[in-house]
């Protein structure tokens, strides 16, 4: 697995944002695409994937990210911030080249800052 050099994250609430602003601080080169923009039209090339969005919108974007064929063409990890899933929303992605987990945070985010 590369060096963590960029992360792509989908869901640009109040999680996706906020890991956003953390991760370019620390000097992460971040793409961030709101949910509503639907799938990009080329494939993600980052090494890190974050699904920052609702629990309910997190299998159903797992599937379209697999039928679109959007990962897996490299090695990558993608993780999701649901607080009340395990990793099985993602079990539709996890292949030879793609691994999954969940990312639950330390605190949560009550506001943009």
């Amino acid at each position: 697995m590369a060096d963590l050099d960029s992360v792509f994250i989908i869901g640009a609430g109040k999680v996706g944002a906020g890991l956003s602003r953390a991760l370019r601080r620390a000097g992460v080169a971040v793409t961030l695409r709101p949910q509503r923009k639907g799938l990009p039209s080329k494939r993600i090339d980052a090494p890190f994937v974050i699904l920052a969005v609702r629990d309910r919108d997190l299998q159903p974007l797992a599937e379209r990210l697999r039928d679109a064929r959007s990962l897996g063409h490299r090695d990558v990890v993608v993780v999701h911030c649901a607080g009340a899933l395990g990793p099985e929303p993602l079990a539709p992605l996890r292949s030879a080249r793609v691994a999954v987990a969940q990312m639950h945070p330390m605190i949560s985010f009550a506001s943009t800052d």
